[in-house]
């Protein structure tokens, strides 16, 4: 059996403190490509961690068309879930002369909206993500933004907030600029959006992380537009691999489609789950609106039928042999610990073995008798427990630094008697001098 990293039934604590250990032993990459896509760029990630599973040009910026509409979407989340929020999903809002001008275009994706017409901000947001409606956009982008050309300005600061490096936004829809100035909307720039794979799987990586509840929205095959009022139009959603429609995929529950006319202007960003394991697809650039979705159906058989899932870290993982920690100055003399999450590497390989380890995060370690310092609260992050990541490839080098699963505390401990507090502090300062 190929050992890439040995293994450990019980996770080890490692006794050094500050850096997180890593193996040295001859390693190879994890992932041996096999699959080949039709497309300008591809990318297959972990949605859990962002290993990256499958990866073809990911670090071009390419025109991404609806897909942009996945950040109007975050701001959006972003504006409802802050902790001073600016919208609620009850939120009535105004269409503009020009969201409503934009939403008549029959060149494009939408529902017509009238001058002066009132939606809520859940029936705009499902228009733009299920039927990629560029008027419904509009009208939350002119809420939050206050113009069309001050909200992608926001949409670039938080590009650039969340590391999307290669890319530039130049409208709320996905629309370039060129195309949205003859509806006489002012705008800085008359290119395309923009965006590298590795972003746009960054993005949907964050989406679901910070607001998993998109994929509430996502995930809908078709809804009604205004249903019960005036003018209701049926949206069927252009990702066509969700259930029901023409390349239905098991597991399929989001996240964008975007096109251009032309040969390769298709673009998809997927997800898809099966047996607890998420991943997120990035086609950039495919032949046509249906290759988009075969190409991804490729990644998704890759990844739920050709790769090896290892499940390295689970809840209550064995941390180490009595999953507690000691204490010291603390009204208990130690502190049961868990683990809470589910961690997996995925790997073309079969039969490999890893090896994990613990190392304490809390200011709260005393190095020198290897004992946590009372008061500690209940759910208190104590450390985490990780992997060597040789030979594994992330789509950011703070999810390769930072992988693996925190470790809390289960319950409180009280901090002792003052002057007991004292005397185990000349204790332990004796010990640790003895310890080097």
């Amino acid at each position: 059996m190929k050992k890439i990293m040995s293994f450990l039934v019980a996770i080890m604590l490692v006794t050094a403190i500050s850096p997180i250990v890593q193996v040295q032993a001859e390693t190879t990459d994890l992932i041996q490509q096999t699959v080949t896509i039709d497309s300008k760029a591809s990318l297959l990630i972990n949605a859990e961690t962002g290993q990256i599973l499958h990866e073809q040009n990911i670090d071009q910026a390419l025109p991404v068309y609806s897909i942009t509409k996945l950040m109007t979407a975050y701001l959006v989340l972003e504006a409802i879930y802050s902790e001073n929020p600016t919208l609620t999903w009850d939120t009535e809002l105004t269409t503009s002369e020009a969201a409503s001008d934009v939403s008549r275009d029959l060149n494009y994706s939408g529902i017509s909206l009238e001058v002066g017409g009132k939606y809520t901000v859940r029936e705009l947001f499902e228009a733009g993500l299920i039927y990629s409606a560029n008027g419904p956009i509009m009208v939350m982008a002119e809420a939050i933004g206050g113009s069309e050309q001050g909200f992608v300005d926001l949409m670039n600061a938080k590009a650039q907030d969340l590391g999307l490096s290669a890319t530039k936004f130049t409208t709320s829809t996905g629309l370039s600029g060129a195309d949205i100035k003859i509806h006489n909307v002012q705008v800085n720039d008359t290119a395309e959006n923009v965006m590298s794979a590795r972003d746009v799987a960054l993005l949907s990586y964050i989406l679901l992380e910070e607001y998993p509840e998109i994929l509430d929205t996502t995930s809908v095959s078709e809804k009604t537009f205004d249903e019960g009022g005036e003018y209701p139009e049926l949206m069927k959603n252009y990702n066509w691999m969700l259930p029901g429609l023409i390349f239905e995929y098991p597991g399929v529950d989001g996240l964008k489609t975007g096109s251009a006319e032309g040969e390769y202007q298709a673009a998809f960003v997927g997800t898809a789950i099966q047996n607890d394991f998420r991943v997120i697809s990035v086609v950039l650039g495919a032949q046509d609106s249906s290759t988009r979705f075969t190409e991804t159906a490729k990644l998704f058989d890759y990844a739920f039928q050709s790769l090896k899932n290892y499940t390295i870290i689970t809840p209550n993982s064995i941390v180490n042999e009595t999953n507690t920690f000691a204490v010291r100055k603390g009204t208990e003399n130690e502190v049961a610990i868990k683990t809470e999450e589910t961690i997996i590497i995925s790997s073309t390989q079969a039969d490999l073995t890893f090896e994990t380890y613990f190392a304490p995060v809390s200011d709260k370690y005393y190095a020198g008798v290897q004992k946590f310092t009372a008061p500690i609260a209940t759910n208190e992050l104590l450390g985490r427990v990780t992997v060597d990541t040789t030979g594994m490839k992330f789509l950011t080098p703070e999810l390769q630094q930072n992988f693996g699963a925190d470790v809390n505390a289960t319950a409180a401990v009280d901090e002792s008697f003052f002057l007991l507090g004292i005397f185990e502090d000349i204790k332990d300062s004796i010990l640790s001098l003895f310890s080097k």
